[in-house]
């Protein structure tokens, strides 16, 4: 019986604590109904809307769930789950999975953690968001860029704790805890405090793409107003290209922001028999492992995805608060 006296522990959460008891002493079991909202309003002498928090405590750490007409029943008897995070990234590529890794491997083990992936579409976004609003009880958000899309997010604040992660587009977004790059300065203060390195070169060509309808629309704009703002700065001979140009020059160096291009350009490289770092110079966007062993190492322009993944957990379990940039870094190796 709960104790409305007890001001320490709230009533929805004694509640709460009385259903998990009768699942330790196996008086409920996973697919068991549990006592209806009125069962539990008339036994306790509480409001409905205490009963209902009960539920939504039980609910976000995956304990019990509903069904429609059917009221609600056990979902799990894992009791342990003290936090159940909803993390949606924008995809599903090898440096999301480091990431992703590095934030399951840094929650605690009462944290149980579900991983889905948006593809930088906004309905699919939305439909996530409606879908499992309610369920979780904390809420880890790769965005995209379309601002309605935010008027979902903020919906789940009544239902959740709201995170956002990697990405910063508005001004809506920074009302939440964040682990954000910043696109725009990265790559300015990286290649600004490598100059030296990229004077040996005769030009730095970047090749990026502009992808309709997607996420990288919102970011590509900021990364090449970096690179624009350090040759400027530098008077450096530049030159942006959408796709890797027909003619590869010795001398040149070439920052590729995608993986594919990569691939074409070591090929060349490789054909022509040149020698990178010496020849022709190669800075790769978005660090992986594969790229440390790929033909001696390949250079790359990354944030640090472990440390992203650290410190979003860090936020989650409450360890740290507030707007976090994460690291950036030019990771130097054969290739530059």
């Amino acid at each position: 019986m709960i104790d409305k006296n007890n001001k320490g522990v709230s009533l929805y959460r004694q509640i709460a604590e009385e259903l998990i008891s009768s699942i330790q002493n196996g008086l409920l079991i996973s697919g068991d109904p549990i006592p209806s909202l009125n069962e539990l309003k008339s036994r306790y002498q509480v409001s409905r809307d205490t009963v209902i928090m009960a539920y939504n405590e039980l609910k976000a750490r995956g304990i019990i769930d509903s069904k429609p007409g059917k009221g609600c029943y056990v979902r799990s008897t894992n009791i342990e789950v003290l936090k159940k995070v909803f993390l949606l990234l924008d995809e599903n590529s090898s440096y999301k999975s480091t990431l992703y890794e590095s934030f399951l491997e840094n929650c605690t083990r009462e944290a149980q953690v579900e991983v889905f992936f948006h593809h930088q579409n906004p309905t699919l976004f939305k439909a996530l968001l409606e879908t499992y609003a309610g369920k979780f009880s904390h809420y880890v958000i790769t965005p995209v860029p379309e601002a309605d899309c935010m008027d979902q997010v903020k919906e789940l604040t009544k239902k959740g704790k709201v995170f956002i992660l990697d990405y910063a587009f508005n001004e809506e977004q920074y009302l939440y805890p964040s682990v954000f790059q910043d696109f725009k300065g990265d790559i300015l203060n990286q290649l600004l405090a490598n100059q030296a390195a990229l004077k040996k070169y005769e030009k730095i060509l970047m090749i990026i793409e502009r992808p309709s309808g997607s996420t990288e629309n919102a970011i590509i704009p900021k990364i090449i107003d970096g690179f624009q703002i350090f040759a400027k700065q530098t008077g450096l001979q530049n030159e942006l290209f959408r796709t890797i140009p027909d003619e590869i020059h010795k001398g040149y160096c070439y920052i590729l922001h995608s993986d594919a291009d990569l691939v074409e350009m070591v090929k060349t490289v490789q054909k022509y028999k040149l020698e990178l770092g010496k020849d022709i110079g190669i800075i790769s966007y978005n660090e992986t492992p594969l790229k440390s062993v790929v033909d001696r190492g390949i250079s790359t322009l990354s944030t640090n995805f472990p440390e992203m993944g650290k410190q979003m957990a860090a936020l989650v379990k409450g360890e740290q608060m507030g707007h976090i940039k994460n690291e950036f870094c030019l990771i130097r190796r054969a290739s530059f």
